[in-house]
């Protein structure tokens, strides 16, 4: 069952990942990175070494993560969270990131999607045709298929699938409404 927690910090969070059912971590503003290592009872502070918005975290295990900052860094720690080197990126807003392993893995940020074959440096993957074509969020099953979440101009969704690694895209127009900030698929199909 769920139960409201209070964090007992001021600065906004804004996003949460856990790798058991005890460890977990979130973060948030001003460089906030909280961690739990008993099912969320307790949060303690730990130091990225940023005051970055932190927008996202991400651990594929219990050592491997990374912190996405808003300002075009990403934060990466082996050590679960004992130290982290920071790369800046872009100079775009991130959005959204999404790794199926220690090394691969893809940022949204606007219209433009970073990749990583190594969980270290970055290289632009993919720049679509205006910022309105946004990236809010995007999900791989493999290192080949993944879907992305966005709208264009505001108003209509659009739902994006690449079979190649996220070098080519198609999008599906869906008339929600509203915009889709996240995505998940449970198999390739």
């Amino acid at each position: 069952s769920w139960h409201t927690q209070d964090s007992g910090i001021f600065p906004f969070l804004s996003s949460i990942c856990f790798t058991s059912n005890s460890v977990g971590w979130i973060t948030g503003q001003g460089g906030t990175l909280l961690y739990t290592s008993n099912a969320g009872d307790n949060w303690n502070f730990r130091s990225a070494g940023s005051t970055d918005f932190f927008k996202s975290v991400f651990f594929i295990d219990s050592a491997t993560g990374w912190i996405l900052g808003q300002s075009g860094n990403v934060l990466r720690t082996t050590n679960a969270g004992l130290n982290w080197t920071i790369r800046q990126v872009s100079s775009n807003g991130f959005s959204s990131f999404f790794f199926i392993d220690q090394n691969t893995g893809w940022i949204t940020a606007g219209n433009r999607i970073y990749k990583t074959t190594d969980g270290i440096n970055w290289f632009l993957n993919y720049a679509g045709q205006n910022y309105a074509n946004g990236f809010n969020s995007v999900y791989f099953t493999d290192a080949n298929t993944g879907w992305g979440a966005g709208s264009v101009y505001y108003d209509t969704v659009v739902i994006r699938k690449t079979t190649n690694g996220g070098q080519n895209w198609v999008s599906y127009i869906v008339d929600a409404g509203t915009v889709f900030n996240s995505i998940v698929f449970t198999s390739p199909n």
